[in-house]
């Protein structure tokens, strides 16, 4: 009886590598981003580089969806810009747009695959942190990303991604974002 049970356990845990080396296969051509996010946010740390330091932000989101789920570590920092079109409703009187300048992140996987983005800095690409005012609010932003690699499945990996987030304070350095990553990944 025990023998049978330990046999059946063997073939379920078998059957399930099989299935997660299938799904996570690499495979060219294209994938789709279609993740759900939500995490921290840590504002103002204080980089020191060159003899001057900058302030950047520091995010710790979790994503699940496609292409699976995973751990985003993300970095950036902006200056203030004209409010466009992709804030609307926000006036100078209500609010700031943020300009990222720079910037990425880093998807880690559960099989420690990983893609690495970075901030879209092409004239077409958006790029709007629309901060209210009033700490009641929702923050709300779209990021365009560009993918510049990656390791284990998604080595060699390009293409881009697109952010849309709204995020609330929680403290005066803390605050909590939820939003979606939405893309293309190629590869080779």
């Amino acid at each position: 009886m025990y023998k049978k049970i330990a046999v059946l356990i063997l073939v379920l845990v078998l059957l399930s590598a099989a299935l997660t080396a299938a799904v996570y296969a690499n495979t060219s051509g294209s994938q789709q981003i279609n993740w759900r996010i939500a995490g921290p946010i840590f504002s103002n740390i204080e980089v020191a580089s060159g003899g001057a330091t900058q302030k950047y932000t520091l995010l710790s989101l979790t994503a699940a969806g496609a292409p699976g789920p995973a751990q985003l570590q993300v970095v950036g920092t902006g200056i203030p810009g004209p409010i466009t079109d992709l804030c609307p409703g926000l006036t100078p009187q209500t609010g700031l747009q943020i300009k990222f300048t720079d910037g990425g992140f880093v998807a880690l996987f559960p099989d420690q695959s990983m893609l690495y983005f970075v901030v879209d800095d092409s004239p077409d690409a958006k790029n709007a942190l629309c901060v209210t005012f009033d700490p009641t609010d929702a923050n709300t932003g779209i990021l365009d990303y560009v993918i510049t690699g990656g390791a284990g499945r998604f080595e060699g990996a390009s293409g881009n991604a697109t952010v849309t987030l709204s995020s609330w304070g929680v403290t005066s350095v803390l605050s909590a974002e939820v939003g979606e990553v939405t893309g293309t990944i190629e590869m080779p």
